[in-house]
Parts: C-alpha cells; structure tokens; sequence
C-alpha cells in the first residue's frame, strides 16, 4: 500500500497525551528533535506541558515553535526559556512543530520531556 501525500510525516509526531524527549541527555548545546504536533478540527495544541528532568551544573533552553519543520531563519518562535529543573507550561502558543534548543551547559547533560496536553 503506497500512502498518498500529507499522510507520512518525515518528523514524529507527539499526540495529544504522549510525553517524548525533546532532548535526552544532551551533552553539548544545540536543537533537539524535531515533533509535529497533530491539529485536530480546530487546529494546532494550545497546551503544552514541558518537563526538565536534569541540568547538571547549569544550562539554559529554549522551547522553540515553528510552522514551518525547516525552522528557517525568521520561522522560530521562542515560546519559553528554561534554566532550571522542574515543569514548565506552555499555553495559547499553538503551532505545527516543536523543539528543545540547548543554549548553554554549565556541565553535564540534560534532559527534557515533553507532551502535548491538547486544546484550552
């Protein structure tokens, strides 16, 4: 069975419920993986929860957001920056994809989770 076009996603997806890795145990600084964030009838997630699981000595992350899977330059949206542990929600931000951004470690790795809670 051949799927037609718009089924496949080159990226996973994260469902509504589904906690994934956005960064699991990151050593050095730069994006993780990349998520679609299914839409349902009416539209995209507008809930988001993220969880920090370590930092080691210090990092800092950006919860970064895009329509576009490419994250060209100007298609990024800061949704939220992260420094500690512990969870984080995201709320009235919806968009199509979703990535950790490790910008800076202090020292050792660090790991961060997150799921797509669904619409407000």
């Amino acid at each position: 069975m051949t799927l037609s076009a718009g089924i496949a996603s080159t990226y996973p997806r994260l469902y509504r419920g589904v906690t994934q890795d956005l960064l699991t145990a990151a050593a050095s600084t730069g994006p993780g993986q990349i998520y679609q964030l299914p839409q349902d009838e009416f539209g995209p997630p507008t809930r988001l929860s993220i969880d920090v699981i370590s930092v080691g000595g210090g990092a800092s992350i950006n919860i970064e957001g895009s329509d576009d899977p490419s994250f060209g330059t100007g298609e990024v949206a800061v949704l939220e920056t992260v420094s500690t542990t512990g969870k984080t929600f995201i709320v009235d931000k919806p968009v199509g994809y979703i990535r950790a951004n490790l910008i800076s470690l202090v020292s050792g790795t660090c790991t961060v989770r997150g799921t797509n809670a669904g619409r407000s």
